[in-house]
């Protein structure tokens, strides 16, 4: 037998409003790409590039390097993040290279 908790808990919750709105597309404005920060694993997808591939396109010494590719922001002690705006225009010079 179940208990009113567990049944509780399989019981469906209603969706909120922002998950039954399915078709608006999820844009981000240029006023607030220059703002918004994105991390490595966000960076990698939108490049389809591998992690260790960043770190070697933003090393200087690297033979792989890029001077055009955007430059990591600090954001703590140990993280760092892109502007998506400055990835957005590096995406933009690939296309037209």
């Amino acid at each position: 037998m179940f208990h009113t908790t567990e049944v509780e808990a399989m019981t469906p919750k209603p969706k909120k409003e922002a998950d039954q709105d399915q078709g608006k597309a999820n844009t981000v404005t240029p006023e607030a790409a220059a703002s918004h920060l994105i991390r490595r694993s966000a960076l990698c997808k939108m490049l389809g590039i591998s992690v260790s591939a960043s770190y070697l396109k933003a090393n200087p010494r690297s033979a792989y390097f890029c001077p055009r590719f955007p430059r990591p922001v600090r954001i703590g002690a140990k993280a760092v993040a892109w502007k998506l705006g400055e990835v957005l225009a590096y995406i933009d010079s690939l296309e037209r290279a």
